[in-house]
């Protein structure tokens, strides 16, 4: 099997929605059956961790427009307003789930609503399950899956000294979440597409 990088799958997978290169917060959990079963039976209570700092973060966004004008005609409340957001953000992760996520993004990933690939310490067999944290940005949103590894190899570059690219599917994900993956990547393809970054 050829070298990957996270910008590329193996030819024979099929592609199923949108996929873009993108920064996130991304922790990693193998898991062992045991383990898969205890993570599927406390999947929506741990989900529903992430409900608080979500809500914010959808808030955030539909403010957007309006905070706008602010930010050009008053850019030093626009500077406080942002100060206050963090804290505010900082204060919903310690009171939902994903205070342990990285606040600014961790991983080089391709990313689509159906899976991901990124690089990792080091070898991940096919069929291992994982248990994924994801923090979108600049949303903030953070998310859970459960997902299965359908292709592991080594790097022929290695980032951050991780020596190998992990091409994963999720295998358990509220429908919700995968909704917003979609606006997710299809938000990142419109803006590479406008020439505001590339995908």
């Amino acid at each position: 099997m050829k070298t990957a990088r996270p910008g590329t799958r193996p030819s024979q997978e099929r592609r199923r929605s949108f996929r873009v290169d993108d920064q996130i917060g991304l922790r990693v959990r193998p898991l062992s059956p045991q383990q898969l079963a205890q993570a599927l039976e406390r999947f929506e209570s741990k989900r529903r961790g992430f409900g608080l700092a979500n809500e914010f973060a959808r808030r955030r966004e539909r403010l957007l427009p309006t905070l706008k004008p602010i930010e050009m005609s008053h850019p030093q409340i626009a500077t406080y307003l942002e100060h206050l957001e963090s804290k505010i953000d900082a204060l919903a992760a310690q009171l939902g789930g994903d205070a342990d996520l990285p606040t600014h993004p961790s991983h080089a990933v391709n990313l689509s609503a159906h899976g991901l690939c990124f690089y990792h310490d080091h070898a991940l067999s096919p069929g291992t399950a994982l248990e994924l944290y994801l923090r979108l940005f600049p949303s903030g949103i953070g998310l859970l899956a459960l997902a299965t590894v359908i292709w592991c190899g080594p790097c022929a570059q290695r980032p951050t000294g991780n020596s190998h690219a992990v091409a994963v599917d999720f295998s358990h994900i509220h429908d919700d979440d995968r909704n917003l993956l979609v606006k997710h990547t299809l938000d990142k393809e419109l803006t590479a597409l406008r020439g505001g970054g590339s995908s």
